[in-house]
């Protein structure tokens, strides 16, 4: 999506919980492929999507590690996350 700048918006889905798994609560969202999710209500396109068995580093190393190192700003901006 986002090719030619700085800004990633990804998501990122969770397993569910001990209140939503005793009340047998299911997941609504299929991931298609690394960037589309699929909901009842349509389909959804990101940079990127990472699903229930994805670990902190992943995300960390696609869309953390290089605004925090300084490698996709200019010196004078400051990263947000």
């Amino acid at each position: 999506m986002s090719q030619d700048n700085n800004i990633k918006v990804i998501a990122r889905f969770r397993p569910p919980n001990s209140l939503e798994k005793k009340s047998g609560g299911t997941s609504v969202i299929e991931l298609e492929d690394e960037s589309t999710c699929d909901e009842h209500t349509g389909s959804f396109t990101f940079d990127r999507v990472f699903g229930i068995d994805s670990t902190q580093p992943q995300i960390y190393n696609y869309a953390i590690r290089d605004t925090l190192e300084g490698k996709n700003i200019p010196q004078t901006m400051q990263a947000v996350i």
